[in-house]
């Protein structure tokens, strides 16, 4: 006997969304649902033992938000700062073409940008916070932000 082949045609839908260097995150978002995750892929955040030390599966507390001010404020300049918001901005833009509706997503973005904002506040002051000792510097590399 013969094996019989059964083709599918499947449609491909393309779709355009307005900010593609931020549709990634967006992607694990969906199938990861990790907050903290999140946050370091629009900050543009490669590796931070600093950062590592806070599980990224938790709520957005506001202990992450002020390890982040630490951390962004230290490790960037205004400029850098910038381009995370561009990528902070970027997300939104992606999320209300794609119809999001995820209400965890949408806090996490809040939660983004209000950090982004605080931190650029503190560097524009001079008043960024120390990392905490028990951390040491908690940096490897430059947490520079990535905008294509």
């Amino acid at each position: 006997t013969e094996d019989s082949i059964t083709a599918y045609r499947l449609p491909v839908v393309p779709i355009a969304v307005p900010f593609p260097p931020m549709f990634l995150p967006l992607q694990t978002f969906v199938y990861q649902q990790i907050p903290g995750l999140f946050v370091r892929q629009v900050c543009a955040i490669k590796h931070s033992p600093y950062l590592e030390k806070i599980n990224p599966r938790s709520l957005l507390t506001q202990e992450f938000a002020d390890a982040l001010v630490a951390y962004l404020g230290r490790h960037n300049d205004l400029e850098g700062l910038c381009k995370m918001a561009k990528n902070c901005y970027g997300a939104y833009q992606n999320m209300v073409a794609l119809g999001m509706v995820e209400d965890i997503l949408w806090d996490s973005l809040q939660f983004t940008w209000t950090t982004l904002l605080r931190t650029m506040k503190a560097v524009a002051d001079g008043t960024v916070p120390p990392i905490p000792a028990e951390f040491g510097d908690g940096h490897v590399a430059p947490a520079r932000a990535t905008v294509v």
